[in-house]
């Protein structure tokens, strides 16, 4: 029995399956069974702050302690990238109110890098099981965006659903929280779609909002969008009772979801989230909207073609088809078109945060667009399905081209071949820095995250492990700080350089500017024997 108010009937008479629909659901089907395949076999190359996401989650699975060893120092290199002087990046860091991560975690939302760790209690760590944990949460995204679709419009064609699950298939930012957030927001806001929801619905919901928040803040904010979008119209109608009950109970469940996310921290340390809090505070930077928009568009390339593509689609069907009871445009749409335009203002540089609502932009764009019947909603829908259609393949170059430059790989330059490499050359005990090296050694070596933990770890560490990845160039190694490249210099020899040279070819193009593989060029102590 409803208490807050009867719920919309969403029962309709069901559509029978076409041969349409079959073939993209086997389509979806094999798409993620191929996913999963090749994240486990050749891998992928690791993201700039995996392991500072992953490496409290991994550290409370072996020791009981949720924290950060590998990025000792974050604080204070946050802060200087925030535009603080080393000066006062120093003094900050040595606030006792700000808590260190080598000693808890508490600079983001603790959710992610915690499931992370149950993972790892659970099925071991390893590469495999690193990269698996994303992929699954990835798959997971793919189908939360097909039952969106069919939430949205269940007596719409199957196969829009499908095709909406599919185009996210390609895309994501892994090894991040975002994508675990999303399931968590899209969950919710597929839930609040009806005018009115029964109780068990609004604590869900509201729920599953603050698991999103206690995921990534920035999602939440996304999807809060979305949500409010769903929810604000109803209340400036007959029904704005019930409706008004429904949002504060909402409200309610999210605020100690949310809570119950940060406290077990927060009480045991009281000053935890000092820091994360004031840092931002101090990120969110107000920047002329149309450079932003430019810049984003420079360096996400397809993606951003593909994302403006759908946005514009949005529009249009939001336009055209408001008011249509169930399939309101204005209501499923307009709140995910706001996201990304906020996001880019207010959040600086910060470009992977505009892909938040895209999964719930793909699903509305796909499902709205198969309710329209007639007059200019009929070219509505064609022309929004003919973006969406020309936008999947644009969408997916970046992942393509990573997966033709993995399967090119030589056996030497592959993630396995040289994770058992890693392993046979630096001894246990030996402390490391290196992105590949926190795959291929923890759980017998400190591996210090070189990008963010203080650059002056490189003076506790015995080996130094660099790719060439991303460099834009042949031949050349990444390179480090000036004050890390300094003292690499003095107290560094090079024991082995195995890191790729030669740029990958396929049909006779190259694939890109740099030589890409997982080969590394490593550097020992002076003092340390060679290797034999």
């Amino acid at each position: 029995m409803s208490v807050v108010g009867p719920e919309e009937n969403t029962m309709h008479a069901p559509m029978k399956t076409s041969r349409t629909d079959w073939w993209l659901g086997l389509l979806f089907l094999l798409g993620v069974c191929g996913y999963l395949a090749l994240l486990v076999t050749v891998g992928r190359f690791p993201f700039v702050d995996e392991i500072y996401y992953k490496a409290a989650g991994r550290e409370w699975a072996v020791s009981g302690h949720f924290r950060s060893p590998e990025c000792a120092g974050y604080i204070e290199v946050a802060l200087e990238y925030a535009g603080y002087s080393a000066a006062e990046s120093k003094a900050a860091a040595a606030d006792h109110a700000n808590v260190p991560v080598d000693e808890v975690f508490a600079t983001y939302p603790p959710l992610y890098p915690f499931l992370f760790g149950l993972f790892v209690k659970t099925f071991g760590f390893s590469w495999r099981t690193s990269l698996l944990y994303d992929g699954l949460l990835h798959v997971w995204l793919c189908c939360i965006t097909i039952w969106c679709a069919r939430r949205i419009a269940p007596e719409g064609a199957r196969w829009r659903a499908y095709l909406a699950g599919l185009a996210v298939l390609p895309l994501g930012t892994v090894g991040r929280p975002d994508e675990l957030a999303m399931c968590f927001g899209m969950a919710a806001c597929g839930l609040a779609l009806a005018p009115m929801l029964t109780w068990s619905r609004c604590i869900i919901s509201g729920t599953l909002l603050g698991l999103c928040c206690g995921t990534s803040m920035g999602a939440a904010l996304g999807f809060a969008c979305v949500w409010a979008g769903l929810r604000v119209p109803v209340l400036f109608s007959a029904q704005w009772r019930g409706a008004l009950a429904a949002t504060a109970l909402a409200a309610l469940s999210g605020v100690c979801a949310l809570a119950a996310c940060l406290l077990p921290i927060a009480i045991t340390h009281p000053h935890a989230y000092t820091f994360f809090i004031g840092y931002a505070q101090r990120t969110a930077a107000a920047l002329p909207l149309v450079v932003t928009w430019l810049v984003a568009a420079r360096q996400q390339g397809p993606f951003f073609a593909e994302l403006i593509g759908v946005m514009l689609s949005a529009v249009l069907l939001a336009l055209v088809l408001r008011g249509q009871s169930r399939t309101d445009g204005l209501r499923i749409l307009l709140g995910a078109v706001f996201c990304p335009c906020l996001m880019v203002y207010l959040v600086r540089g910060k470009y992977p945060y505009l892909w938040f609502t895209l999964p719930w932009l793909l699903a509305g764009v796909m499902s709205v667009a198969g309710a329209a019947r007639f007059g200019a909603g009929l070219w509505a829908r064609r022309i929004a399905t003919a973006i969406v259609l020309v936008g999947i393949p644009i969408g997916a170059i970046p992942y393509v081209h990573s997966i033709a430059i993995l399967l090119k790989l030589p056996r030497e330059q592959s993630l396995g071949y040289n994770v058992e490499h890693l392993r046979s050359i630096i001894p246990p005990g030996a402390v490391a820095m290196g992105d590949v090296a926190w795959m291929a050694l923890l759980g017998r070596n400190l591996v210090y995250d070189p990008v963010f933990s203080s650059p002056r770890n490189i003076e506790r560490v015995d080996y130094v492990l660099v790719t060439s990845n991303g460099t834009g160039l042949p031949a050349a190694r990444r390179p480090l700080t000036s004050d890390q490249e300094e003292y690499l210099s003095r107290h560094f020899r090079v024991l082995e350089s195995r890191f790729a040279t030669t740029p990958l070819v396929l049909f006779g193009r190259r694939l890109s500017h740099n030589a890409y593989g997982f080969g590394s060029i490593v550097y020992v102590r002076q003092d340390q024997p060679l290797a034999q």
